[in-house]
């Protein structure tokens, strides 16, 4: 099979009339473009083995298989352990997947983009409408609405936007409804960490490198270049050290890239969205960011409010992540109380790794609030406790422990280990005393 082609900078050059492109939106991912060409079938999974392969561990190893037959892009599920969707229907046999439709492998998203034969693919609105179902932010609290109300008004804009807040508030779910809901709609969202950029890379990985550069044996496409006609997100920009701050501020100003390596440079057409966890202005202040790109990237500056001042969310979001399981379950009214009732330091990231503890704790049966990590669950670890309670007890809250540090740390072992302070060994022994399931085996490859 040949090579499958899984550049988001392909979105922008013509679609042959032998190819179909799929949009993949997976967590801890850069958004895609899968060009999916004739009679040639694709594969995708968190497996080395899959064509595609997402950083999901909802996803199984080969999770599902398409393919374009010429007239229709056919979705089959490979047998995966949590099922294949195509809108809000399990894929049993195989299944059209039409334009602006939603495709769902664990918690990734796919979806089949407008071909120019297609009736769609002048509509705009039919773009556009499928980004905003495929981002669609929970806004039940008075100051989320107020938020996403300004989002919406901001999206029609070119501005450059600053979003600030703590960490796990959200902050690339308000960047992703911007995108979602601007006129680049159509065109990648590409997210680049700040804090995985060194000096050593951040040119590479900003502007590209042409083959042949320090051992490269094909050109390699830079993040600029691959958001070209689309949204580019700075993640935690605040983390950017000055060499590579420079080298973000010479883009912008230019803009237009040089590959490493190259002698030509090539325009590119961004948006620059940034989120920070600090207050730039501050860090400017303080002399550790540079002033002159901090008015770059804040053309607007947006906050975002930590959980605990809009609790009014909580129970969306908490729907919102159990309709995505694969048992979905409901919210008990005293489970509803106590998850308004806690203050929430970590923000819409501890909240969903409290109810992924709470579905692993409570296996097959309905969710309580004793399912909760100990530190969200009311009571004392020790209130109304007998001799033979105890063990149970003590049992429940390492295995809580352990679940908890394996969802922060997405199923690698080596750092849910170093969390919880013990051996590797240690925690696999644990981790099979309390009936975890360890990850697939090419998670534990990686931990190794």
């Amino acid at each position: 099979m040949e090579q499958t082609d899984t550049s988001p900078f392909e979105l922008t050059s013509p679609m042959g009339a032998d190819e179909r492109r799929l949009f993949v939106e997976s967590p801890g991912q850069s958004s895609r473009v899968v060009v999916l060409r004739r009679d040639n079938a694709v594969s995708v999974g968190r497996g080395d083995e899959a064509d595609v392969v997402l950083d999901d561990r909802r996803a199984s190893r080969v999770h599902a298989r398409l393919r374009f037959d010429g007239r229709a892009v056919v979705v089959e599920d490979a047998g995966s352990s949590n099922g294949t969707f195509v809108g809000a229907h399990r894929v049993t046999e195989p299944t059209s997947l039409e334009p602006g439709m939603l495709m769902r492998v664990g918690s990734t998203t796919i979806a089949l983009l407008p071909h120019d034969d297609d009736d769609s693919a002048d509509d705009s609105a039919s773009m556009h409408s499928h980004s905003v179902r495929a981002f669609n932010p929970v806004a039940d609290d008075p100051r989320s609405k107020e938020l996403f109300g300004l989002v919406a008004r901001l999206a029609g804009s070119e501005l450059a936007v600053l979003i600030e807040g703590e960490a796990g508030v959200g902050k690339e779910v308000v960047a992703r409804a911007i995108h979602a809901q601007s006129t680049r709609a159509a065109g990648p969202f590409v997210v680049v960490s700040a804090a995985a950029l060194s000096d050593a890379n951040v040119e590479a990985e900003l502007f590209g490198q042409e083959r042949g550069v320090g051992g490269v044996d094909a050109r390699r496409i830079g993040a600029f270049e691959a958001a070209h006609g689309g949204t580019l997100l700075l993640d935690d920009v605040n983390d950017l050290s000055p060499a590579c701050q420079a080298a973000v501020l010479r883009v912008l100003v230019a803009g237009a890239v040089t590959r490493v390596g190259g002698a030509r440079g090539t325009a590119v057409d961004v948006r620059l969205l940034s989120t920070s966890r600090r207050e730039l202005s501050r860090e400017v202040a303080e002399g550790r960011f540079r002033e002159d790109l901090y008015f770059r990237l804040q053309g607007v500056r947006v906050k975002v409010a930590p959980l605990r001042e809009r609790l009014g969310d909580v129970v969306g979001l908490s729907v919102r992540f159990l309709e995505q399981q694969e048992k979905p379950q409901a919210l008990s009214q005293p489970l509803i109380e106590r998850l308004r009732n806690y203050d929430w330091p970590g923000n819409v990231r501890e909240l969903f790794t409290a109810l992924d503890v709470a579905l692993t704790v409570a296996g097959d049966g309905p969710l309580a609030p004793e399912h909760l990590p100990a530190n969200v669950r009311p009571g004392s670890l020790f209130d109304e406790l007998t001799p033979s309670s105890l063990r149970v007890r003590v049992d429940l809250t390492e295995k809580q422990a352990i679940v908890a540090a394996l969802a922060r740390n997405n199923g690698n072992q080596s750092r849910a280990a170093r969390d919880l302070r013990i051996s590797r060994r240690a925690l696999i022994y644990k981790m099979e005393r309390h009936g975890l399931k360890p990850p697939p085996r090419s998670q534990r490859s990686k931990d190794g």
